[in-house]
């Protein structure tokens, strides 16, 4: 009998594995699959302007994407931004207008967005 009761530990300790390894392939199965609401990462030309009493301005090309409603910019000279869904309202501002996306953080500065896969479609380095 005690054999038995042996098996029977072996037998769950194996099914305990094959679970665990079943667990990890799926997890590490849906971390390569590509997210919901991801888009690859587009040419775009980016402005920004400063708030503040010099009214600084820099303009360039500049990488745009959106995930979840959340929005991306990086590679802009030598800045990246990132606008989240949820703080929309509370600490900036978006507005869709003219082939492009405006941010505004009220006091800071002002960053518009032209993606090359909009109507107005822009030629690379060249202000729309």
């Amino acid at each position: 009998m005690g054999g038995a009761a042996l098996a029977i530990r072996d037998d769950d300790q194996d099914n305990s594995i094959a679970w665990a390894a079943a667990a990890s392939a799926l997890a590490l199965g849906e971390c390569l699959l590509p997210a919901k609401g991801l888009t690859e990462p587009v040419e775009a030309y980016c402005t920004l302007d400063w708030h503040n009493e010099c009214n600084t301005s820099i303009e360039g090309m500049c990488l745009a994407s959106e995930r979840d409603g959340h929005f991306y910019v990086d590679s802009f000279l030598y800045l990246d931004f990132t606008f989240l869904r949820h703080e929309e309202g509370v600490t900036f501002e978006r507005h869709d207008k003219d082939g492009g996306d405006t941010f505004v953080r009220d006091g800071h500065y002002t960053l518009k967005v032209f993606r090359e896969d909009t109507d107005n479609a822009i030629t690379s380095g060249t202000k729309p």
